[in-house]
């Protein structure tokens, strides 16, 4: 419809389309461009390969069976994704053509696995652990691709959670890949529970507000959800102690124990506390 041909418009900064079948072209042929781009950069990664493999004479000599291996592991990617539907299978082939890497069917497996619902709650992801080794493609592949897949589905907000002492390395690392995939910025987020004033706290709330409705995936550190999960506890545990004293005030106000002024006085400053702490979390 009229409406969004001008959001493509928009998008596209091209004020010579004219139609939706236009945009639908267009989309076609940049998926085909992208297949083909991936679909080149795999060749040469194998012509290298091979290449690397001719050179090593002696067929019991460890690396070359460490390149055999990935030559075996290189020919067995695809590029189908049909397990996925129409609009993620996209999001693989705009990675793959940006990025030249075409993903490996088990890293296709694992992506998928995450990216399970729950039977009864089609709202919540399934709990899933995966361990993988170093150089599996854990951040320039897994991680990059279910971020984006995850940052796009309605009311998620996608964090990758890291200790501190990696966040810098992972948000560079992560941050290049997010970029040259899909040409997003990584939210990065990594503050101390000294640091959670109001004011950084409103100003955090902004940040994962605007990353939710951006679909822009966030990194967070641990201990900044360490922190919050603590300064959460504490203000529920000094809530809950002062709804005790305020029902102690009334208790004693109906024995007659109290000067009605007086515990109005004080009835109204702890509903007051109360407020604010409920504002504050």
């Amino acid at each position: 419809d009229y409406d969004n041909l001008v959001r493509y418009k928009a998008v596209l900064k091209n004020n010579n389309l004219t139609a939706l079948d236009d945009i639908n072209e267009i989309g076609s042929l940049t998926l085909e461009i992208l297949a083909l781009k991936s679909a080149e950069a795999q060749y040469t990664r194998l012509q290298n390969i091979a290449s690397a493999i001719e050179l090593i004479t002696d067929e019991n000599d460890p690396n070359r069976r460490v390149l055999c291996e990935r030559l075996a592991s290189e020919l067995e990617t695809t590029g189908e994704y049909q397990e996925f539907p129409p609009d993620e299978q996209a999001v693989f082939h705009v990675f793959s053509g940006q990025t030249g890497i075409i993903p490996f069917k088990k890293q296709i497996d694992l992506i998928k696995k995450m990216m399970e619902m729950e039977k009864g709650d089609s709202s919540r992801f399934k709990d899933v652990v995966i361990q993988l080794l170093m150089g599996g493609g854990k951040t320039s592949v897994i991680a990059t691709i279910l971020l984006y897949l995850t940052a796009k589905k309605k009311g998620k907000i996608a964090c990758f959670i890291v200790p501190p002492s990696l966040f810098n390395s992972v948000a560079k690392n992560l941050g290049d890949s997010m970029k040259k995939a899909f040409n997003k910025i990584l939210i990065p987020i990594n503050m101390l529970r000294d640091e959670f004033t109001q004011h950084n706290l409103h100003k955090l709330l902004e940040t994962l507000n605007k990353a939710q409705v951006t679909n822009t995936p966030v990194l967070i550190s641990a201990i900044t959800l360490q922190g919050l999960e603590l300064e959460l506890l504490s203000l529920a545990r000094r809530m809950q102690k002062l709804v005790k004293e305020k029902n102690t005030l009334l208790e004693k106000t109906d024995a007659e124990e109290v000067d009605s002024g007086t515990l109005q006085i004080k009835v109204e400053s702890l509903d007051h506390t109360i407020k604010e702490i409920k504002t504050t979390s």
